[in-house]
């Protein structure tokens, strides 16, 4: 957990304790949605969508969803990483043939 605090920023829709201070986001049991989602960089649509996937626990609190913070922390260890797709350079190479093509004839 001391890796996650360290690369991902405090919360942004918390509220402070009764000493106005906040425990770092992994440190608590849960989430609101809006923090979840500003963590996984999503929207909280998104957030309700990995929760119906089973990637997210939501759960009820005082009338409140809330997000399992241990979910959250997962779903970013496990994250897979990004590595290019070749896509772009496809349809580039792909564009120039059409071009091409068209001057010649």
């Amino acid at each position: 957990m001391a890796a996650l605090r360290a690369v991902l920023p405090a919360p942004v829709a918390s509220k402070p304790d009764a000493d106005g201070a906040l425990p770092p986001w992994p440190d608590r049991p849960v989430l609101n949605v809006l923090t979840a989602a500003a963590l996984l960089a999503c929207s909280p649509a998104q957030v309700y969508a990995l929760a119906g996937a089973g990637k997210l626990v939501l759960v009820k609190l005082a009338g409140r969803t809330s997000v399992r913070t241990d979910g959250v922390a997962k779903l970013i260890r496990e994250a897979e990483p990004w590595t290019p797709s070749g896509r772009n350079r496809a349809a580039l190479t792909e564009r120039h043939r059409r071009v091409s093509a068209r001057l010649a004839s």
